[in-house]
């Protein structure tokens, strides 16, 4: 096994993937026991990674912008929409 158990069940209660990586960029990643007393350490100072949801639909172009229109037209051409 890569890590030890003691580790795994740190890392897995720990939910570490929940937060952004710029809040964790100063934790010690190259020492998983380290960057785990780090992140410990931290978790009161840091909130959870909570991004706002985008639908696909969200990211079609607006119709009254020249470029936008001709991509959403070539899209159309080429079977994508």
């Amino acid at each position: 096994m890569r890590f030890n158990e003691n580790i795994i069940e740190k890392m897995l209660r720990s939910r570490w993937w929940d937060y952004a990586y710029w809040d964790l960029n100063m934790l010690d990643w190259s020492d998983p026991l380290k960057f785990m007393e780090m992140f410990e350490t931290r978790t009161a100072e840091i909130k959870k990674f909570n991004p706002p949801k985008i639908k696909f639909s969200d990211l079609r172009p607006e119709p009254d912008n020249k470029i936008a229109h001709l991509s959403e037209k070539l899209l159309h051409r080429i079977g994508i929409l």
